[in-house]
Formats: structure tokens, C-alpha cells, sequence
């Protein structure tokens, strides 16, 4: 997951390597700014995330070529969030130092992935297991409010994953030794962090909705039924297959633009009803 991302922090002449401290994330060495280092005079070098997923793309677009892995599938790249490795290997008077400089490697990373593999091909989830921890009050925090903090981080990351690139968030308890962190007393965290996510995402996900109904409309559409026809018939399963997002979101979707006159689902098709609506979601 990110513990061979230590030598990236040790191997740095501006830190220091000192021994884990009482709040550390397991038994493992912390860095820390040597005396009079500035944090914008580290530069993290290559990471090997964007190596690794170029590397997988290759054996994937082989396996796909070769008829072993399905047409419609799509390579899933998972990175850790920035917050997760500062907050292992950093010492916590240094982590809002060296927060940002690491994240804009890490952004550099997906980039790359972004340029080398085709978009259709590819789907990006960021993984939150320390995010987790810090709002069920087992990892420390180094900024204010926890939940606003971590969602507004997640936002950042998540606004350098194009519209046409399904993204998704996976929400963990940990797995060190087959056990969780902390054992939740019910889903509330996972169910408030999804929400918040859901809230300022969910323009985006109904965007990508709208470009596929545009460009359905614009490859098959008939005028006709008081809008543009479409006369391909796709279950809610495959819509939301589609446009990488979950069957209950595309059932919300569907129902609020069925409501509103923007697109009416029927038995054999789909008809846009408002084309001048749909183009102005698209372009969100």
C-alpha cells in the first residue's frame, strides 16, 4: 500500500530519520527537517506509483487483447491519499510542512498515469484508511476542523482526476495483521464520510451522466416523442456501469431528470427531452 514509500522520506538529505515515538503508526522510523532545511527545499523524486500502473496497463491491455480479461473492464489504479504516508513517516510538528510538497509529487504521479493510459481504459481510487482513523480519534490530526479538513483534502485530490476517468474512494478500517484499527461500532463514519463526498462530487457524477446521453443522442438520436430519441434500451446496472458510478446513484439520477423533463427513460429507449438542459449539465 505506501510502507515502501519510507526510503522516498529517508533517503531525503533535508530529513533526518528519528526513532518511532509513542503515537507513531507501528514500530517504523519517522523524518523529520534537518536543522535550518526549509520544506520547499525537498524534492521527492519518482514515487514508483505511476511506474507501477503504466507497467499494469501494459500486462492488462495484453491479457484484454488477448480475450483473457473482459472487453468493458477497466484497470483500477488505487494510490493512497498524501495525508496517509505523512502521517506514518512524518513527525507531527513537520507534517504541514511537508504535507503539500509530497501531495504535489503525488499529483505529479497520477499525471503521468493520466497521459499514458487511455482514459476509457482506466478508473482511479483513492485510498482512505488514516482519514478514517483521524475522525473515529485514533490517528492525530495537524489541521482544525477533522471532518471539514479531510473532506476539503480529498476534494483537492480528487478535482486532478478528469470527468471522463470513474473515481472512487475506498473507505477502510485497516488490515494490519487480518484486524481493523479500531472496530467501528456501526457504519456512521463510513456513512458521514460518503455523504460529505456525495455532496461535493455529486455535480460531477451527474456531468458524467450527461455527456454519455449527449454523445448517445448526438451518434443514434431520432427526432421524435417530443425530444430526441435514443433506441438503445440499457438497464440502470448498465448505466451506471457505464458511467463508473453506483446503481443507486444512477437510480437517483434518472428519476430527478425523469422528473425535471430532461431525459424520460422508456421500455425501448430513452428520450432527451430538454437537449439545451442536458448540454449545460455536461459542461459543468
Amino acid at each position: 500500500w505506501f510502507v515502501w514509500q519510507l526510503p522516498v522520506f529517508t533517503t531525503q538529505r533535508q530529513l533526518e530519520v528519528v526513532p518511532p515515538g509513542p503515537d507513531s503508526w507501528g514500530p517504523l522510523p519517522r523524518v523529520r527537517l534537518t536543522e535550518g532545511a526549509r520544506a520547499e527545499s525537498v524534492t521527492f523524486g519518482a514515487l514508483g506509483y505511476a511506474d507501477a500502473a503504466v507497467s499494469s496497463y501494459r500486462v492488462f491491455a495484453r491479457l484484454k487483447r488477448d480475450g483473457v480479461v473482459p472487453v468493458a473492464c477497466r484497470l483500477q489504479v488505487c494510490l493512497p491519499t498524501p495525508l496517509a504516508p505523512i502521517s506514518a513517516f512524518v513527525v507531527p510538528e513537520h507534517r504541514a510542512l511537508l504535507e503539500p510538497v509530497y501531495e504535489e509529487q503525488v499529483l505529479a504521479e497520477l499525471a503521468f498515469i493520466l497521459r499514458e493510459v487511455p482514459h476509457d481504459q482506466l478508473a482511479i481510487q483513492w485510498d482512505t484508511n488514516f482519514e478514517l482513523g483521524m475522525l473515529e480519534g485514533v490517528y492525530p490530526v495537524w489541521f482544525g476542523e477533522v471532518k471539514g479538513g479531510i473532506l476539503e483534502r480529498l476534494l483537492r485530490i480528487s478535482r486532478h482526476v478528469p470527468p471522463d476517468v470513474p473515481l472512487g474512494y475506498h473507505l477502510c478500517y485497516g488490515d494490519v495483521q487480518h484486524r481493523h484499527f479500531k472496530e467501528p461500532a456501526d457504519a456512521g463514519r463510513l456513512v458521514e464520510l460518503a455523504n460529505g463526498l456525495a455532496e461535493l462530487t455529486g455535480g460531477r457524477l451527474e456531468a458524467r451522466f450527461a455527456r454519455l446521453f449527449v454523445k448517445l443522442a448526438d451518434q443514434m438520436g431520432r427526432t421524435e416523442r417530443g425530444g430526441t430519441f435514443i433506441p438503445l434500451a440499457l438497464s440502470r446496472q448498465e448505466l451506471a456501469d457505464m458511467t463508473g458510478t453506483t446503481i443507486e446513484t444512477c437510480i437517483r439520477i434518472m428519476t430527478r431528470w425523469g422528473k425535471e423533463g430532461i431525459v424520460r427513460t422508456e421500455k425501448d429507449g430513452f428520450v432527451v427531452v430538454s437537449r439545451r438542459d442536458l448540454d449545460s449539465i455536461a459542461s459543468e
